[in-house]
């Protein structure tokens, strides 16, 4: 699969906004689900190009849904992650889980 920015609907309208404002004024948000529920040739390449695509579109910060977490956390901080090196993840950053909050909360 060609890793090509403009695989993704939303690239020209990302790509005109950040000519109009500059690289820095426009970011490009994921709302998390992009692996394991992506398609055939993506799963089978164990979503490899799915991860290029985003990574060549620019990819500035992603949340992460329950899909990201289907091969496993070790999968998620270390493949994954590196795979998205301009990104930034909203519940990749913690190696342990919290600890759950104490009822009455105050």
């Amino acid at each position: 699969m060609d890793a090509s920015p403009r695989q993704l609907p939303c690239s020209p309208p990302v790509e005109k906004a950040r000519a109009e404002r500059g690289e820095a004024n426009v970011g490009l948000l994921s709302v998390g689900d992009d692996i394991g529920g992506s398609t055939f040739e993506s799963m089978a390449d164990r979503d490899n190009p799915t991860l290029s695509v985003l990574d060549a579109a620019g990819l500035n910060a992603q949340a992460v849904g329950n899909h990201e977490f289907d091969k496993g956390w070790s999968d998620l901080a270390g493949r994954v992650h590196s795979a998205l090196p301009g990104s930034r993840s909203a519940g990749r950053q913690r190696s342990t889980p919290r600890a759950p909050p104490r009822w009455p909360l105050p």
